[in-house]
């Protein structure tokens, strides 16, 4: 019966461990079958262990091993009685599962220009006949410079309608200091920049900086102040797509 019990924690101890059938065979906190599918397991595991002891079932023709089989069953009866009892093996699959709710910080607002959730790349500013403007320096209503990109040129950027990405480069006040609020910015395509391939410095550009494709070359003339023609509801559109149509997607930061 020993023999037979140890076998049967040895059993309960497997299918815990690689989790065979664990709504079937689940163990026991104190090592004694809780169900009749376990006294059932259980009593197949006597039967057998009494035939091998009484000499049948191939006992006899192994006579060498079921000796042994008795001798290792006494031996681990009492350090697997202990183990049991104490739930070293069982506790974590028998323990009742609790869900905690954990509270989820919301990330913060993030660097740069977003418009309709997307991040833009380049601000292009046109006056009030509609003339595009370069080297314009934004700020804002505390004088914090107004960047678009914070990646300080190591990234690259896409635009609609233009196949190759795009990488930026500051302009520089008289002072030598690098400025990323100067728009529109300027740079080239990637693959005119030469990459050292170090941590955290910024690609050389081989040729000359360039303003990138605008969006368009000149923007609706405007009367600061005036009152809108009825009927007009232009809004903050530009020249482009007209209602309807379908509009090309914002810039988005490259990888």
């Amino acid at each position: 019966m020993a023999r037979a019990w140890v076998l049967y924690q040895v059993v309960m101890w497997l299918a815990a461990e690689w989790s065979v059938l664990p709504r079937l065979v689940r163990p026991e906190r104190d090592g004694v079958p809780g169900s009749a599918r376990h006294w059932a397991l259980l009593l197949v595991l006597a039967v057998v262990s009494v035939q091998w002891g009484r000499g049948r079932w191939g006992a006899g023709q192994l006579p060498r091993l079921s000796r042994a089989l008795t001798v290792v069953a006494l031996l681990l009866a009492l350090p697997v009685a202990v183990f049991t009892w104490e739930s070293r093996y069982y506790a974590p699959v028998a323990a009742t599962v609790q869900y905690v709710e954990v509270p989820v910080e919301l990330p913060g607002p993030q660097d740069g220009v977003w418009v309709d959730g997307m991040q833009v790349s380049n601000l292009f500013v046109y006056d009030a006949e509609g003339d595009p403007l370069s080297g314009v320096q934004v700020y804002d209503d505390r004088g914090r410079a107004v960047r678009t990109t914070t990646d300080e040129g190591l990234g690259s950027w896409t635009f609609p309608g233009v196949d190759e990405p795009w990488t930026f480069v500051p302009s520089w006040d008289e002072d030598g200091r690098a400025r990323w609020n100067v728009y529109p910015l300027q740079g080239a395509p990637t693959d005119e920049f030469a990459f050292s391939g170090e941590p955290g410095v910024a690609p050389e550009l081989t040729g000359e900086p360039r303003t990138p494709p605008r969006p368009f070359a000149k923007a609706p003339a405007v009367q600061p102040g005036a009152t809108p023609a009825a009927g007009s509801g232009a809004g903050d559109r530009g020249p482009g797509p007209t209602p309807g149509a379908t509009a090309s997607a914002a810039p988005t930061a490259g990888s």
